[in-house]
């Protein structure tokens, strides 16, 4: 045994080597790869030993096999394996198929011409492998490949009884070994015995491997697949589960052919396996950048703006996969139309299915769309494969409920099928009829679960965005049409303030439009009106901002945080599932061989994870986009004039109602003691015709229904005396006052002295002394002159005040339009107190003025500037000032004066009427009431 195995050894390795010369040179597909792999010179001697690199470069030849077109380099790889481990079962069996295989696949005619040669050294090295796989002469379970690639060879030989007496010698070993059964059906198909070959298949169990793991266990896992997305309303929960199922479903590979030959070489090959799965991958674009915003705020939409930017960017990235779609959709599309024959059409000159591929890898060739198409679908065709696909369904139904002429293995159906898809083909092919029948096996057991998954896949990332986008979809209606209710009240409250304050604008434009002299007084005042209202309507415009911006805001936030949580969610389900399932279909889409087919199906599933991806980018921006947070720097206003107007206003307002309050105050007052002002038209008109009065040298004395003055006034040679009481006619209150003063001067010095004494008395109206209102005074003063120095000492005492002492000094003088004055104060009451002063004058014709600086220990620095303009026109004579300064900022004031009948008709023709009234306050007109003459004070 040992001289015959020898003697194999040394024929069998000038095979390898005979083989190996003529394949090298000729390498052209993976030829880098394999001088990778292939690092040394095989030498074909038989001295090499190293079954651990051979079991590597046999898996390489197992799965090159798979591929149309590697007859060359598998059989290389073969021959380097074979080298390695000559005497190893798997490496000679590897080495013999392939040889057969490199005859069967070669484009090489010349090749093929040397079919019977390269066919009988294949049967050789397999005869060689057989032998190595004995034991005492005995077959042993290591002989079961070598026996049935043998027995396919010489089927393909056409050495029928040769082929039978090795598929039975297999089955005899192990009776389950499908590839044997397979093998023995196949020779008596081959020998014209149909009911034979189903006779032997209906006793045994399909193996998808043939070896290794156990029918039951395979099937098992086959049948996984089945339970994948068998709903076709699966809702998303349903499919995530499905998918949690589909990653069990395992791909069968070339690891389970050496799992009972060889376990060690079996488990690289599934690691090798495993390694290539995790390469497969897709990668989803991250956008992490963009889901830490679920809340928009002032501070981070600008860092939110940045990442939106950043993560569109990555749709036109996406564009480069998406195209593979309709490429590979089209080349799929025109394969059925022509394997369907359902029309002829003609689109510039070539078949419609020609076309199609054409204009989808040359889209720039069709872009002026006019494109002319004739022909006309064949019903008759699309009926046949209707008809066809219905009969193959029947044969299948037929066969499993035991009828004769069925289609147990559905064979025909399948071969109808793969006309619309064909990764289905294989599935009409009897693995056993070819050299590499195990290549068949693979892309039977990985059809269906690639089916199932890619199917899986494209309805999950579906159902993910018809729900997302429908759900976004109502959130951005609900949002623009809150928003929009929100702002059409704040646009609406804009004009209408706009339309009130013009309407007031327009009526006192329409006022000074009539004046005569539209540079008079009245029309001047009208004028600073329309500016109040102008800087009015400007701080009512921005408290609408100030109102509207944070309700749009709120409206924005609530949206936003809504929005973005489903988008967030709806991709980062994408984001998982879409490249573990792209992962689980590629890792059987890898076992198909037909390379046209494992493009156009890779192209279609990249490019529709592509599309969805983008598509729910474009949901994602479009939630992140739904809107943005109003700055109320955005609204346009001048914030500092803004603010500097509303507060002017609210002083103004402020002091007017002030002033307000303090005339209201008096006259209250005035009211309760019975006074009433003697320059009022009510007094003129109804007190003073019922008045009794009389005036003699120095006494006045005064009665009337409201009330009794007296007045007593005495000029005397060293002062004066001054007496005045009050009498209330009506509530009975009154009161006394009266005052004596004493002065002494001294001839020839400017010297001045002057003592006062006095007293008040107050009653109220039961007689009874006001708390407040008695006092008892008296003061001593001194004053003295020295060129432009002066200087004054005085004390005083009274019962309400309290005592005090002053002195002081000032030095003043004055230079044409200049002057100066610098003084200090003492008081025992006030304190000290230094104070300077400078005041330029001057005036210009009516107008008079004054710019003024002072500065004071007590008060600080101020500086001022006044002016004050006086005339008449006709009975109207009207006064005006205005100052500025930098502790009582600027203050104006008017006062005019005219007869009441003139006033009236001037009031009249005016027309204020309401428009004015909330600013302007307004007598009644009553033209008796109001006759003679009336004066009237402003501040504005």
């Amino acid at each position: 045994m040992d001289g015959a195995l020898t003697l194999g050894n040394e024929r069998i390795l000038k095979i390898a080597k005979k083989y190996y010369d003529w394949a090298k040179p000729i390498i052209s597909l993976g030829k880098n790869e394999f001088k990778k792999a292939v690092d040394w010179v095989p030498e074909f001697d038989g001295r090499k030993n190293d079954v651990e690199k051979a079991g590597t470069l046999s898996f390489d030849t197992a799965m090159l096999g798979t591929f149309p077109g590697t007859g060359t380099i598998t059989v290389a790889f073969a021959c380097a394996a074979f080298d390695l481990a000559p005497e190893s079962v798997v490496m000679s069996q590897n080495l013999g198929s392939a040889i057969a295989l490199f005859c069967d696949n070669s484009p090489d005619l010349s090749i093929k011409e040397k079919k019977k040669e390269i066919y009988e050294d294949a049967a050789a090295v397999l005869i060689y492998a057989v032998s190595l796989s004995l034991s005492e002469d005995m077959y042993t379970e290591k002989s079961l490949g070598p026996l049935v690639a043998l027995g396919n060879l010489f089927l393909d030989m056409e050495k029928y009884e040769e082929a039978k007496h090795l598929f039975t010698t297999a089955r005899r070993l192990d009776e389950t070994y499908m590839p044997a059964v397979e093998g023995l059906a196949a020779y008596y198909k081959a020998v014209k015995k149909p009911q034979l070959a189903g006779m032997v298949r209906e006793g045994a169990k399909k193996n998808p491997t043939g070896c290794g793991r156990s029918a039951n266990e395979i099937d098992k896992n086959v049948k996984k697949a089945t339970e994948i997305s068998q709903k076709g309303d699966a809702n998303e929960e349903e499919m995530e589960k499905d998918m949690d199922k589909a990653e069990t479903v395992e791909a069968p590979n070339y690891g389970d052919l050496f799992d009972s030959i060889d376990q060690a070489t079996a488990a690289k090959i599934r690691n090798n396996r495993k390694e290539l799965n995790n390469r497969m991958v897709i990668t989803v674009p991250n956008l992490d950048i963009l889901f830490p915003f679920t809340d928009i705020t002032e501070d981070n939409q600008i860092s939110v703006k940045s990442a939106v930017a950043a993560v569109a960017e990555e749709i036109p990235k996406l564009i480069k996969y998406m195209k593979r779609l309709p490429i590979g959709a089209a080349h799929r599309d025109a394969d059925i139309l022509e394997n369907t024959g359902i029309g002829d059409f003609y689109v510039r000159g070539m078949k419609f299915h020609d076309f199609m591929r054409d204009a989808a890898n040359n889209p720039q060739k069709y872009e002026d769309s006019k494109i002319n198409a004739e022909g006309k679908i064949r019903t008759d065709n699309a009926n046949k494969f209707i008809k066809d696909i219905k009969d193959g369904i029947a044969e299948t139904t037929a066969a499993r409920h035991g009828m004769e002429g069925g289609d147990r293995f559905g064979k025909n159906l399948m071969r109808t099928a793969a006309k619309a898809e064909a990764v289905l083909f294989p599935l009409s092919l009897n693995p056993f009829k070819y050299a590499n029948a195990w290549d068949i096996l693979l892309q039977q057991y990985n059809a269906m679960p690639l089916i199932r998954k890619r199917t899986l896949l494209f309805g999950y990332m579906a159902e993910i965005l018809r729900k997302r986008s429908k759900i976004l979809f109502e959130v951005q209606r609900n949002y623009h049409r809150e928003y929009g209710e929100i702002n059409d009240i704040f646009k609406r409250e804009l004009d209408d303030l706009k339309e009130r304050y013009q309407k007031q604008i327009d009526i006192i434009n329409k006022m000074i439009s009539d004046c005569d002299d539209q540079g008079c007084g009245r029309c001047k005042s009208l004028s600073k009106r329309i500016d109040d209202l102008s800087d009015q309507h400007e701080v009512d415009k921005h408290k609408l901002h100030l109102k509207y911006y944070p309700q749009l805001n709120q409206c924005t936030k609530r949206f936003w945080l809504e929005g973005t949580g489903v988008a967030i969610v709806m991709y980062k389900k994408l984001e998982r599932n879409a490249p573990r399932m792209y992962k689980e279909v590629m890792k059987h889409l890898v076992y198909i061989s037909d390379e046209k087919v494992r493009a156009e199906q890779e192209d279609i599933l990249v490019g529709t994870i592509a599309q969805s991806i983008a598509s729910a980018i474009g949901l994602v921006l479009g939630a992140y986009g739904m809107g943005e947070i109003l700055r109320i720097e955005q609204c346009g206003c001048d914030f500092q004039a803004t603010d500097e107007l509303e507060e002017r206003l609210k002083k103004e307002k402020k002091e007017k109602d002030y002033e307000m309050l303090m005339r209201q105050k008096a006259a209250r007052d005035s009211f309760k003691s019975g006074a009433v002002d003697e320059n009022s038209a009510f007094y003129k008109n109804y007190l003073k015709q019922w008045e009794y009065s009389f005036d003699v040298g120095f006494f006045k004395y005064k009665v009337n229904d409201h009330f009794t003055t007296t007045h007593l006034n005495i000029d005397l040679k060293l002062g004066s005396f001054d007496y005045s009481s009050f009498q209330s006619n009506i509530t009975k209150a009154g009161s006394v006052k009266a005052d004596l003063t004493l002065k002494l001067e001294k001839q020839g010095v400017d010297v001045k002295g002057e003592a006062t004494f006095g007293f008040t008395y107050v009653w109220d109206k039961n007689g009874n002394p006001h708390p407040d209102g008695f006092d008892l005074r008296a003061g001593l003063k001194a004053t003295a002159s020295l060129g432009p120095i002066e200087t004054e000492i005085g004390i005083s005492s009274s019962v309400r005040e309290g005592f005090n002492a002053t002195a002081g000094a000032k030095v003043s003088g004055e230079q044409g339009p200049v002057s100066a004055e610098v003084g200090v104060t003492a008081s025992t009451k006030d304190g000290v107190d230094a104070n300077a002063e400078l005041v330029v004058s001057g005036e210009y014709g009516p107008a008079t003025g004054d710019a003024k600086v002072s500065v004071s220990t007590k008060d600080g620095v101020d500086a001022s500037v006044s002016a004050e303009v006086s005339g008449s026109k006709g009975p109207l004579q009207g006064e005006a000032k205005a100052s500025a300064s930098l502790q009582g900022g600027v203050k104006a004031s008017a006062e005019a004066k005219m007869s009441g009948n003139e006033y009236i008709d001037a009031l009249k023709e005016a027309a204020l009427g309401e428009t004015l009234a909330e600013n302007i306050s307004l007598p009644n007109f009553d033209r008796e009431l109001w006759g003679g003459e009336y004066s009237s004070k402003g501040d504005e």
